[in-house]
């Protein structure tokens, strides 16, 4: 592992607040990330250098407003060939229910049009009428894991 030093000003940490150790954690992140917004490095490496896990740095990035979506549109298309985009051909299977968003309730509503699917989203309202249904569900969460587990194979 290589060594990088950095001179910082007295002031800047007084003005920030900070310790150098702190400091030097916080500038290990943003540079990660930077690296990873402009593609100079790739989401497992920006961890690394972040030193955390590969969905920690994924989690992180909506913090400092940066995609981890950074694909070109090939890319994107190859990615999710997996997925369908489907619209609602029964609009009255849609749960009317209150609480539930607009999105959930369409996702729901195709759920119980095609059951053996499996739908994603966080809504723990959502969640609880899907078991009511008996439909497969997972969270964006799992998703994540599950792709950062399959990169690495």
């Amino acid at each position: 592992m290589s060594t990088i030093q950095l001179e910082v000003p007295e002031e800047v940490l007084v003005s920030l607040k900070e310790t150098p150790e702190t400091i030097s954690r916080e500038l290990k992140i943003l540079a990660a990330i930077k690296l990873f917004e402009l593609g100079k490095l790739s989401s497992g490496r920006a961890a690394q250098l972040a030193d955390l896990s590969k969905v920690e740095f994924l989690m992180l990035l909506g913090q400092y407003s940066v995609s981890p979506f950074s694909l070109t549109p090939e890319e994107l298309a190859h990615d999710i060939e997996w997925s369908k985009i489907q619209a609602v051909t029964s609009p009255n299977l849609i749960p009317t229910l209150v609480d539930l968003g607009q999105g959930e309730a369409e996702v729901l509503a195709l759920g119980i049009e095609n059951p053996s699917s499996l739908l994603i989203f966080d809504d723990q309202l959502a969640r609880r009428v899907a078991s009511l249904y008996k439909l497969k569900y997972t969270g964006t969460r799992r998703v994540v894991k599950g792709a950062n587990h399959d990169s690495l194979n």
